[in-house]
C-alpha cells in the first residue's frame, strides 16, 4: 500500500501525522490527492468548491472539516467550469460511476444509489432534514423539493421506484406498487437473496410471489436475523413427512427410482397425501400405474381391463387433463375400491402402453409396437384379420388407407406410417 494510504472498507483512506485527510474509491485516486496535498505542505489551500486536476480528470471538489470531498469527474476543465456555475450541491453525494448513478453518503454511510443527480439531490435532501433516519419501514411516500417519491426503506437504504407531480398521482402508484426488493425469479421459483459485505445470502424458495414477499417483509422486519427466520419458516412450512412435497397450498408424493422420480398424484390437504403414501408403503410402491391409467386425445382416463363373455374390455371411471390428478384418482380406487364405470368398450382390447410407445398382447405373446393408440388401434386390427399371426414386412389397407409395416430386427412388427397410392409407386422395388 502507498504510503499515507490505508485500505478500509471499499475505500483508500489519506491521513498525515494523526491528521485523517479523507476516503476515496481506489487506490491511485488517494495517491493522487496525497501528492496535491503533499506540494501545498499538507494544508488544503482552498475553502470554497473549486476544480482539480487528478489522474487526467477534472474533480468538483470541496474543503470540508479539514478534510478534501471528491464529486463528480469531467473530461474537460469547461464541463467542470459549467457544473460549478450552474450552483451544484454535491454535499454528501458521489458519482456519477460508470452506470451513470449517484451515491448518497454521510458519515461513511451508504444510503443507495439513484439513477441521476437530480433524484439523488431530493432524497439527500429529505435525510438532511429527516436528521439522516428513515422513519419507516415499509413503502410510503415522501416529498422532496415539491417532487412526490415511491420510496422504501431497505436495510436503512432509501430504495426509489418511481416518482410523481401530484399527491393524487402518487398515491395511486404506491397502491399499484409491486415490491420485489430482494426477490428473484427463477425455474418457476420465487427466491430471496439479500447482499451484504459482497456476500449473497439465501432464504429459501418460494411457489408464488405472494408467499416470497409475505416472508421478505417478515426478514425486514426481524433485521433479516436468520434465527427468527428459520423459526418463522418451520412455522409457515412444517417439515414434512418422507415422500411428501409441497407444490403451492397443495401436496404430492414423489419416490425415486433407478430410472428417474415418479410422482404418485397431488393432493389438497397433507392427511390425505399421508394417507395414500402410507397404503403404497405397504404394498411395498407395487402399484401398476400404467396399467391403471391411459392418455388419448388430450386428456387422462382411469381405467381397468375386464373379461365379458371372455372377450376384453376396458371399464372407464374418470377422466381428467392433469396425470397427476388421475394418478391421485387411480389410487383412491385401489385403495377404497372402483366405482360403477362411466364407460365400457372393447375399442382399446389387447392394446396396453408403457412410456411412450403402445403395444400389442394377447397374453403371454405380444405381436407389435406403435408410437400412438390411433396407430395401435389399427395394427391391432390388422393383426386381429390376419388371425392373430405376426404381419410381415409390408404395405397393409385397412378402411380403405393404406399402411406400411417394418420388422424391429427382433421378428416383432413396427407399425411406421400411413402412406398413399403415389408412395407405393415410388417404392415398389424396397
Amino acid at each position: 500500500m502507498s504510503k499515507n494510504i490505508y485500505k478500509g472498507k471499499g475505500y483508500y483512506q489519506l491521513s498525515h501525522n494523526k491528521h485523517y485527510y479523507g476516503s476515496f474509491k481506489n487506490n491511485e485516486l488517494a495517491v493522487a490527492v496525497r501528492d496535491y496535498l503533499q506540494a501545498h505542505d499538507w494544508k488544503i489551500p482552498f475553502n470554497e468548491p473549486t476544480i482539480l486536476f487528478l489522474n487526467n480528470k477534472y474533480y468538483i471538489a470541496e474543503h470540508v472539516n479539514n478534510k478534501i470531498k471528491l464529486y463528480s469527474s469531467f473530461n474537460t476543465q469547461e464541463e467542470a467550469e459549467q457544473e460549478l456555475k450552474n450552483g451544484y450541491n454535491y454535499t454528501n453525494l458521489q458519482g456519477p460511476d460508470k452506470g451513470g448513478f449517484y451515491s448518497i453518503l454521510h458519515n461513511h454511510k451508504y444510503y443507495g444509489n439513484y439513477p441521476n443527480k437530480r433524484i439523488a439531490m431530493d432524497i439527500r435532501d429529505y435525510l438532511v432534514n429527516q436528521k439522516w433516519q428513515i422513519p419507516f419501514n415499509k413503502p410510503t411516500i415522501i416529498k422532496s423539493n415539491n417532487i412526490y417519491y415511491i420510496v422504501n426503506n431497505i436495510e436503512s437504504k432509501l430504495k426509489v421506484y418511481s416518482s410523481a407531480i401530484t399527491l393524487k398521482e402518487a398515491k395511486i402508484k404506491l397502491n399499484n406498487l409491486d415490491d420485489m426488493s430482494n426477490i428473484y425469479y427463477s425455474d418457476g421459483y420465487y427466491i430471496i437473496n439479500r447482499y451484504r459485505d459482497n456476500k449473497k445470502y439465501n432464504y429459501n424458495t418460494y411457489k408464488t410471489k405472494e408467499e416470497a414477499q409475505s416472508m421478505r417483509d417478515f426478514l425486514r422486519a426481524h433485521n433479516w436475523d436468520k434465527k427468527e427466520f428459520e423459526k418463522e419458516y418451520e412455522k409457515r412450512y412444517p417439515k414434512l413427512p418422507q415422500y411428501i412435497y409441497r407444490t403451492g397450498n397443495r401436496y404430492f408424493i414423489k419416490k425415486r427410482y433407478a430410472e428417474g422420480f415418479q410422482r404418485y398424484g397431488v393432493y389438497n390437504t397433507i392427511e390425505e397425501a399421508v394417507r395414500h403414501r402410507d397404503w403404497l408403503i405397504a404394498n411395498n410402491w407395487k402399484v401398476p400405474i400404467k396399467r391403471g391409467i391411459m392418455y388419448e386425445n388430450g386428456y387422462w382416463y382411469v381405467r381397468r381391463n375386464t373379461l365379458i363373455n371372455k372377450k376384453p374390455y376396458k371399464r372407464f371411471y374418470y377422466k381428467t387433463e392433469s396425470k397427476d390428478e388421475a394418478i391421485k384418482v387411480y389410487l383412491d380406487y385401489k385403495i377404497n375400491g372402483y366405482p360403477t364405470p362411466y364407460h365400457v368398450t372393447d375399442k382399446y382390447r389387447y392394446i396396453h402402453h408403457t412410456g411412450n410407445v403402445y403395444y400389442i398382447k394377447k397374453s403371454p405373446r405380444k405381436y407389435g409396437y406403435a408410437k400412438t393408440l390411433h396407430d395401435a388401434i389399427i395394427l391391432r386390427t390388422i393383426i386381429e384379420n390376419n388371425g392373430w399371426k405376426k404381419p410381415v414386412e409390408g404395405i397393409y389397407i385397412y378402411d380403405g388407407t393404406m399402411y406400411k409395416i417394418k420388422n424391429n430386427g427382433y421378428g416383432t412388427p413396427v407399425f411406421e406410417k400411413e402412406i398413399d397410392a403415389q408412395y407405393i409407386l415410388e417404392n415398389k422395388n424396397e
